[in-house]
């Protein structure tokens, strides 16, 4: 496994901690939803593909989840075994799921570009994004479960914490 450090850099950046890139990701014309980028494609290392067509997705740290297309979470499903939890609203993970996903490692591709521009750039997220916690009041016990929400319409797409925490 490997393990990063954490480090703190004030004023500027750690050329270390990312692979460069020529593309620019401008603010959008709406106040509201400012960050729109464009999701291209969402891929798994064995190129199995999760999203069936490009959407314009928000960019938001202050929401925990990534909300998608229910189509895009059906394939979620079907490829990582994933069971959507009615009460909690959660992708809901047992022991044996996480120990399974845990040990195959998958890596999952998110493929980002502007909407205006053919250039994108990938960005790889090793399962230990995805492996995080809920505890009260959403579940009584502290659950393994998949930061995936289904989302209602298009407004919804939001790429969120769980994504910028590894990107």
């Amino acid at each position: 496994m490997n393990e990063v450090y954490g480090s703190l850099v004030l004023g500027g950046y750690d050329t270390s901690r990312f692979n460069p890139n020529n593309l620019t990701f401008n603010f959008g014309p709406q106040y509201d939803r400012e960050l729109l980028v464009k999701l291209n494609k969402i891929t798994t290392d064995d190129g199995t593909s999760l999203l069936q067509q490009p959407i314009s997705t928000f960019l938001d740290s202050t929401v925990p989840y990534i909300y998608l297309p229910e189509a895009a979470c059906a394939m979620f499903e079907s490829t990582f075994g994933l069971t959507w939890d009615s009460n909690t609203q959660l992708y809901l993970l047992t022991d044996a799921q996480h120990t399974s996903l845990k040990s195959q490692n998958p890596k999952i591709t998110f493929t980002l570009g502007t909407l205006t521009s053919l250039q994108t750039v990938d960005i790889m997220l090793p399962y230990s994004a995805f492996d995080l916690t809920v505890s009260y009041p959403i579940a009584a016990n502290a659950t393994r479960y998949f930061p995936l929400k289904r989302a209602n319409d298009s407004s919804q797409y939001t790429l969120g914490r769980a994504f910028f925490q590894e990107a």
